[in-house]
């Protein structure tokens, strides 16, 4: 028997934070999943794809809804409006 496939939304932070040792820390909060790099650019992009291989990986096996509600991250059905706080 085929899955079915359905799209969901999700919102999800980044917060890159520079550590003064020329280093820059990158946060996903809400699925606790950290990196860090020598540029802001680099640090976002290793946490984007730490949360891509993470969402990939758990979706695979059939468990992304279990895992987004147990990380309190809702889904959305259509496209959410959010306001973007980026500095």
């Amino acid at each position: 028997m085929a899955k079915s496939m359905h799209t969901a939304y999700i919102i999800l932070s980044e917060r890159i934070v520079e550590e003064g040792d020329g280093m820059f820390s990158a946060f996903c909060d809400e699925l606790g999943l950290a990196t860090c790099a020598t540029s802001y650019e680099k640090a976002s992009a290793r946490l984007r794809r730490a949360v891509g291989f993470t969402l990939n990986t758990i979706s695979k096996r059939g468990r992304i809804q279990k895992y987004l509600e147990g990380h309190k991250v809702h889904m959305y059905r259509s496209l959410p409006q959010v306001e973007s706080r980026g500095i």
